[in-house]
């Protein structure tokens, strides 16, 4: 039985994929990723990844000592 693997992506003030303000948050821009993961893990790991198993979102802010709010929209995966 094989391990799970993990993608790991951080966003945050200085290492952010792309931010695209919204009006309905002007005090603060809204973040929106889109990723090739099949990629992703084909760069990462050297190979086809397995099929999916499971999807882990996380908004922590344990480094930094801060407090956060994050509002997460439509997860689309495709093949």
């Amino acid at each position: 039985m094989r391990l799970p693997f993990s993608l790991p992506f951080v966003v945050d003030d200085e290492h952010t994929f792309s931010i695209n303000p919204e009006p309905s948050f002007p005090d603060r821009p809204l973040v929106s990723h889109e990723r090739n993961l099949y990629e992703d893990f084909k760069k990462a790991f050297g190979y086809e990844p397995p099929m999916i198993s499971g999807v882990a979102i996380m908004t922590d802010t344990d480094n930094t000592g801060e407090s956060a709010t994050a509002y997460y929209g439509d997860i689309v995966f495709r093949k």
